[in-house]
């Protein structure tokens, strides 16, 4: 699908889930500096809210660098926020809204989000069957 699909989440928080394909700077000679928004991410076969989408680009500071290059070929999940932005169409040079992400969670793999979200149902689980009040312990 086409990112205007994405129009209805604008301004919202949506979860991602995708396959980082390609991680690199874009500028080799700003490496060093860790703030600099130079890392550019390529994900693939990506699913924001439940829409399929076909690839994604993240612009990140040089410090994701060495996590996302661990993360080469895995499934990854975080949290985004969808921002427009205007791009030139490149048949009539023309100013055209589309749509992107910029990332407000870690970026992590999938596996340890799962394995994240189904101990915290455990625990909820358990803790819902305690029944007690706070007079119980004082005397």
């Amino acid at each position: 699908m086409t990112r205007l699909s994405l129009k209805p989440f604008k301004n919202k928080l949506v979860m991602v889930t995708g396959r980082v394909e390609k991680v690199y700077y874009k500028n080799i000679l700003d490496k060093d500096h860790t703030m600099k928004e130079n890392v550019k991410i390529l994900l693939k076969e990506v699913k924001i809210s439940g829409i399929d989408i076909d690839h994604i680009w993240l612009l990140e500071r040089n410090k994701q660098y060495d996590i996302a290059h661990e993360l080469i070929n895995q499934r990854v999940k975080f949290k985004a926020l969808v921002e427009p932005y205007y791009k030139v169409n490149k048949q009539n040079n023309l100013f055209v809204q589309d749509y992107g992400i910029k990332r407000k969670s870690r970026l992590i793999s999938e596996k340890y989000y799962m394995s994240q979200f189904q101990f915290n149902c455990r625990e909820k689980k358990l803790l819902s069957n305690i029944d007690f009040n706070i007079e119980d312990f004082l005397y």
